[in-house]
């Protein structure tokens, strides 16, 4: 049977950048240590979260966290672990970002983003919660690892089961 070996990492997630940053090496090279496939942060790990550790996704240092994510690429390279790196990422013009989870391999290469589909809150009369801050996805997102077929979601998104019957019919 094939199994794969996940590292569930956890910190203080916080408004600072470069303390998350420090958090995920560290946390990397435990994983790594650990003989670890990938490891797994929680949904903006990197950025904080808009709205709660950051005032607004108006907040973010968008050259900062550039840089903190090319960092965590090398280590994922170095170290030879896969990531699902929890962060914001920035969208062209007046939209908001999206809640995103980068798909990072073992060579440090980008694979794929999956940006949170169902944000909480509501559109109108005025945005609320989620939709405040962030833009929501639309695509579902899978990788292989080990010959194994995973499919991502962030958080409240559990609560969706559409989510896992697309997933399902594509062999995860």
């Amino acid at each position: 049977m094939k199994s794969i070996r996940v590292a569930t990492c956890q910190f203080p997630v916080e408004a600072s950048i470069e303390s998350n940053r420090r958090w995920v090496m560290r946390q990397l090279r435990t994983a790594s240590e650990r003989e670890a496939d990938i490891a797994h942060f929680s949904e903006c790990a990197l950025s904080g979260y808009a709205g709660v550790d950051v005032p607004s996704s108006e907040d973010f240092d968008w050259e900062e966290l550039r840089a903190a994510t090319e960092d965590i690429m090398a280590a994922a390279r170095e170290l030879g672990i896969w990531v699902i790196l929890g962060s914001s990422h920035p969208l062209s013009g007046s939209h908001k970002p999206h809640n995103s989870l980068y798909v990072i391999d073992s060579k440090g290469s980008l694979v794929d983003r999956y940006d949170k589909r169902f944000c909480t809150g509501e559109l109108s009369p005025q945005p609320s919660l989620d939709l405040l801050q962030y833009t929501p996805g639309s695509r579902p997102v899978t990788f292989r690892l080990k010959g194994i077929t995973c499919g991502l979601a962030i958080c409240y998104e559990y609560r969706f089961p559409e989510l896992y019957r697309d997933y399902s019919q594509r062999g995860v």
